[in-house]
């Protein structure tokens, strides 16, 4: 017997059979079977005060052009401010930089407290713990879901050599 699989449909996935917590739950947890570095994405607005988020959703997109993605929660500060100013840097964060990744992770209204870093190209923030830092222009921006999806050309990298990356796996960090 052949089974039509074009006649399915996400609501009769067998994944429904859970609550909706249960499904976040079950999501989440799935997610974090992939091991992930850990970024710190950075910005100034106009009057120059700097933000910053932690984000693991980061990826290169194209070589030609030179493109990068990174996902930023719609309610996101630092979304807000990379959407008016149209730059930003990612800071892929180094093995040293755990209390970063939660500090930037926080509602902490000054997350750049006793954080060493430098001011980049672009007027974005640097940060020293980390094992590259990418100064990108805002080439667009997606919906996806809650988040939205950043794209950006980079225009300047700092690089590291010998450092190594902060990894997340399963809640952890390696």
């Amino acid at each position: 017997m052949t089974v039509n699989t074009l006649t399915k449909t996400a609501a009769d996935a067998p994944e429904n059979q859970y609550s909706e917590e249960d499904q976040l739950t079950r999501w989440k947890e799935t997610m974090g079977m992939f091991a992930s570095g850990l970024t710190v994405i950075t910005t100034t607005d106009e009057n120059g005060d700097m933000t910053g988020s932690t984000v693991s959703a980061f990826s290169s997109l194209s070589l030609r052009p030179r493109l990068l993605l990174i996902c930023l929660d719609k309610r996101s500060r630092t979304l807000d401010i990379v959407r008016r100013t149209g730059r930003f840097a990612i800071n892929i964060l180094n093995r040293e930089a755990k209390d970063l990744a939660f500090k930037f992770g926080s509602k902490e209204p000054d997350k750049f407290n006793g954080v060493e870093w430098q001011t980049g190209y672009l007027g974005c923030p640097l940060l020293a713990q980390s094992c590259a830092s990418i100064e990108c222009t805002l080439e667009t921006i997606h919906d996806g879901g809650d988040h939205e999806i950043v794209v950006g050309s980079p225009c300047q990298i700092e690089r590291d050599q010998d450092a190594e990356a902060l990894i997340y796996h399963r809640s952890q960090f390696l």
